[in-house]
Formats: C-alpha cells, structure tokens, sequence
C-alpha cells in the first residue's frame, strides 16, 4: 500500500461500513478486522440491510476505539425477514457506552429475550450520551439504558410491524412504554430539551403525565399521532389557562412546537388545527409565574398532509399560525370554536 494511503487510513475518524451478503456467512467482525489497527475512529456507521444467511452472532468494534458518534442501520423497510436485528448488534452498542455522545438506531426487529427486558434488569448507563434516535425495533434499547444527560430524544414507531415470535414488540403501541421506561430510568433526564414522537400510539400510555415530567424540554414534536383518544387531552394540557395555575407549569420552557396528527382530513383534522391554534395563541402571550417569566413559543408548525414527516420546515405543507385562520375559512370550518375570552395578556398585549 502507498505509504500516503496508509497514513490516510490510519488518521481516520470516521468509518462506513456496508457488508456485503457474501462476507455474512463470516462473523460481522470479518469487515471491521481489517481496521482494528486505525485507532482513532470515534464516528461508525453501520448500514446493514439484509442477512444473506445465518444472522451473525459476534459483532464487536476494536478496542482502541472511543466511539463518540454511532449509527446502526438495520433496516431498509422491506421484508423484515431478511434484517439483522437489534440482538445482533446489542453487545456492540453496550461497549460504547462510556464514550457514546449521538446514538442512532434503526432495526426493523428486535428478537430480544423478554427476561432481558424486564423492568427488574439493571439498566447498562451511557453517562455522556447526549443525543439519542430510535426508529422502529430500534426503540427496543431505551428499555436497557439510562442516559441522565440526555439532551435529543426521537422516538419512531411503525404500525406495518407485525407482532410473533420474530418480532414481540409492535413499536408504535410500545412508543410511551419506552419512553416511561427510559425517563423511569435515567432520573427524568432533566437535560432533555427536545423530545420527537413520530408514528407513536398515544392511547397506549399517558403522555401527559409525561411531559409533566420533562419542565425543561423546549421543542416538542408529535408527528403521525393517528386521531388518538387522548388529542383532546393532549391540547388542554398544552393550553395555558391563567385562570389555572397548574397550566401555566405545564412544559414552562416550550419554544418550539409541531403536531401533525396523522388524520387524512375532515372534521378530525379541522379539530386538531382549532386545538392546534387555541394552544399556539395561549402560548403567544406573556406571562408570569412567581416572579418568573414563562417561555413564549418562538416557532409553531402543523402539516396538511400526514406523510410529511418531522423536520418538514417552509414547505407547501407546512401550516403556521399566521395561514392557519385562512386555510380552514377556506374549508369552511369553524376557526373559533373555542372560547379564547378568558385567555389575556398579563400587560396587555394582544395576542
């Protein structure tokens, strides 16, 4: 090897791996052998979409390696039967977890034990892990860590999941349970300052109780939350009333806000954006709790169109609050169906 390239090699930082099917009849290791000796990789990411034969039992990255920065893709949405799943690469996740600062995990199964699940199992901590992405099987790992210094969560679920013997979580119906899970387990996370929930069954826990939990998140996002029972509760809990002091230390530092309910229109959808237009207003006005000034909401978006996913800014879907009177006008809905009388600045300000 050219001495250049090889001083190029063994300065690197960041690796990519993409095994091919022929090598996965080998350990997983076989790939990551041949960069045991470049010893100051600290970024890894993995994008592992099908199993050619048996699954691989051995997955480790080499000692010198500090990882900081991880991604694990395990999953291209296509027959689940042919994914590496989350037991695969567990181990290799866990080794991390002194040095692991960004965690991102896709999988489309898990094929975990449940005895290793359950609550009763010591929780392995990730002490400097500050932001953490959990898609689909993936979200399996919030119920085996603890990470008290979390800043970023992100949480997705994904209804087409079918549940057996190869798969015994259904993610979208477990999406609270694991965030319970992992707020039970990493003392609320009191650094945790935005929280995302996309495709996530929110009649499957109580999300408000919570967000209670959380006083210092300042962006939340609720994406593709599929005409939950629990919207209406959601809206309220998220509507400042001055009348109600508990309401106003509901979420007191939220700046930033998106939901997208998930519905494909109708009266559903008119109702979430009243909802959605009726918190927004109560969030706009200044106020003040002991002494102490509540955060304003400093930006706010819904989406007319479900499949736009978390993230979406600016775009032709993207509703704020200043189009929003206008775009249900125009759809004949009623934009005032909520009495917002009792809701007044605390000097004056319209709103």
């Amino acid at each position: 090897m050219d001495p250049s390239w090889r001083a190029a090699i063994l300065s690197s930082t960041e690796i990519f791996i993409a095994p091919e099917k022929e090598y996965q009849h080998h350990s997983y290791g076989h790939p990551l052998g041949n960069f045991a000796r470049v010893p100051h990789v600290s970024k890894v990411k993995v994008d592992w979409n099908q199993v050619g034969g048996p699954v691989p039992t051995t997955f480790a990255f080499p000692a010198p390696w500090a990882i900081t920065h991880l991604e694990m893709a395990l999953n291209d949405y296509g027959s689940h039967d042919k994914h590496p799943p989350l037991s695969a690469v567990l181990d290799a996740i866990m080794s991390c977890k002194d040095s692991l600062r960004v965690c991102i995990v896709n999988t489309a199964i898990a094929t975990i034990e449940p005895a290793t699940l359950a609550p009763s199992q010591p929780a392995v901590i990730f002490p400097v892990l500050e932001s953490l992405t959990l898609h689909d099987e993936g979200a399996c790992l919030a119920l085996l860590i603890s990470a008290p210094n979390l800043r970023y969560l992100f949480i997705e679920g994904n209804q087409t999941c079918e549940s057996g013997p190869e798969n015994r979580y259904i993610s979208e119906e477990q999406a609270l349970f694991r965030l319970k899970t992992l707020l039970d387990r990493s003392g609320d996370c009191p650094r945790l300052r935005s929280l995302v929930l996309f495709n996530s069954d929110l009649d499957k826990g109580d999300l408000v109780a919570l967000l209670r939990r959380l006083p210092s998140l300042t962006e939340l996002d609720l994406i593709e939350i599929w005409d939950a029972e629990a919207t209406p509760a959601i809206f309220d809990a998220l509507t400042r009333k001055p009348e109600d002091p508990a309401s106003l230390m509901f979420l007191p530092a939220l700046t930033s806000l998106t939901i997208c309910d998930g519905a494909d229109g109708g009266s559903t959808r008119h109702s979430v954006w009243s909802w959605y237009k009726v918190v927004v207003k109560s969030r706009l006005i200044p106020m003040m709790v002991n002494g102490t000034q509540l955060a304003c909401l400093q930006e706010c978006h819904t989406v007319s169109e479900h499949s736009l996913g978390p993230g979406v800014r600016g775009g032709e879907g993207d509703i704020t609050l200043e189009c929003l009177d206008e775009l249900m006008s125009e759809d004949g809905s009623d934009v005032d169906s909520y009495d917002m009388s009792s809701v007044e600045s605390t000097d004056g300000a319209e709103d």
